[in-house]
């Protein structure tokens, strides 16, 4: 979308989540918000190829330039852990995961409970990220250079001895 250079307005599902609205109106194009079903007589859609779905890298670029800021976010470099808890992408044991992280001064984080502009200050400090498989990890393009850990579910088990978590 920040590539579209349609002059035709943007559909917004009323549905969408309250980050797709923050995003969609910081875009400074006018914005229609509609039912779930509608007719069009005309529609552009961003895509570039068959790369429906994904994010192509001209895209990404166009991202980054959008979240520029004349200010990067302070020196603080966070440690962030992307929870998945109660959600169908928490793995097995995440509780004692997240619980471990947050001990070793780990910040446990729902992304979608922050906004767009959160989101972006935040994982632009981001020293390390570590999070389960799946978009949860979206915001690692704005770390810049942190480490990122991608836990994969596996049908692994989780074994604690005292203070200790045994993968």
């Amino acid at each position: 979308l920040l590539m579209n250079k349609s002059e035709f307005p943007i559909l917004n599902y009323q549905g969408n989540s309250k980050l797709v609205s923050q995003v969609l109106s910081s875009l400074n194009q006018k914005i229609i918000t509609t039912p779930k079903w509608v007719f069009v007589k005309s529609l552009s859609f961003v895509t570039h190829g068959l790369d429906l779905g994904y994010l192509h890298p001209e895209g990404l670029l166009s991202l980054k330039k959008y979240a520029q800021r004349p200010i990067v976010a302070q020196n603080i470099k966070e440690k962030i852990y992307v929870s998945r808890i109660g959600t169908r992408r928490s793995i097995h044991g995440e509780e004692l995961i997240a619980g471990h992280l947050a001990n070793q001064g780990f910040r446990i984080l729902r992304a979608e409970n922050l906004t767009f502009k959160e989101q972006i200050d935040l994982f632009l400090s981001a020293e390390i990220l570590i999070g389960v498989h799946g978009a949860g990890l979206t915001n690692g393009i704005w770390t810049p250079q942190a480490k990122l850990i991608e836990l994969m579910p596996i049908e692994a088990k989780i074994a604690t001895w005292g203070n200790e978590i045994y993968f």
